[in-house]
């Protein structure tokens, strides 16, 4: 009797310990699942102005190409989503040139150009020479470095440095940038001139409406529109710049 107690209860021993097996197996699988569908979920192929993310579903997994629902904008791409544009000095003076076109072909005249480090400088220069405008201001302006990150961290642009209200006061001032992107740097550095009691307007060689912050806004000139990330021969003799991208042979 006492035989036939111990193998009963053996048997349950055992009965009990492979129902845990089989649990645990089922949470195993469980948590691969999940951790395999985010990962699928984050993938991402640029597409014509969006992009298509792999998911995955109970049935399989698929590349969703039809609904909109299924894409990011170009508006949420980084850089290392956008393809890239490499830029030669030849089209940069191309670029500023039709610039300068648009420019003269208004019936305003300037008497100051305020130039947007560092992307800024050289467009400045050669719309100051072009335009025989011998007023050129800096401002210092810090927001995206060379990786295309928020520089430190930066939720906003940061002004370092700014020319003193009288300096401005009453002119009507150019202010030159390489690019348009979200628009904030633009946007901050007309807002500090009007403060000072300026007239402004804004230049620009490349304007994103697509990734514009400002659907009201845009720079008054600009010489082209595109979704690509530039990188401006200039940007060429910066370290970062140059591992990110391969350089084109001159």
């Amino acid at each position: 009797m006492q035989s036939r107690l111990r193998k009963q209860s053996l048997g349950f021993l055992l009965l009990g310990a492979q129902q845990s097996c089989v649990k645990c197996l089922q949470l195993r699988y469980q948590s691969v699942h999940v951790t395999l569908s985010k990962n699928i979920s984050r993938r991402k192929f640029y597409g014509r102005g969006r992009v298509p993310i792999v998911k995955s579903s109970s049935s399989s997994e698929e590349v969703h190409s039809k609904s909109k629902d299924d894409y990011l904008s170009v508006s949420e791409l980084t850089r290392d989503q956008l393809p890239t544009e490499q830029l030669t000095w030849e089209d940069v003076e191309r670029l500023t040139g039709n610039l300068v076109n648009k420019i003269r072909g208004e019936s305003y005249v300037f008497d100051a150009i305020l130039a947007v480090t560092r992307g800024g400088l050289v467009p400045a220069t050669i719309v100051a020479e072009t335009l025989e405008l011998r007023t050129v201001f800096v401002a210092t302006v810090i927001f995206y470095g060379d990786r295309g990150d928020p520089f430190y961290g930066l939720a906003e642009p940061r002004i370092l440095f700014f020319p003193e209200n009288a300096s401005l006061k009453g002119r009507k001032i150019l202010i030159v940038d390489d690019v348009w992107d979200t628009g904030r740097t633009c946007k901050k550095v007309a807002e500090r001139c009007i403060r000072s009691g300026a007239e402004c307007k804004t230049a620009v060689l490349h304007y994103k409406p697509s990734r514009s912050q400002f659907s009201e806004s845009k720079p008054d000139f600009f010489s082209v529109t595109t979704d690509r990330w530039i990188v401006y021969p200039w940007e060429l003799h910066s370290p970062v710049t140059r591992s990110l991208i391969p350089i084109k042979p001159s």
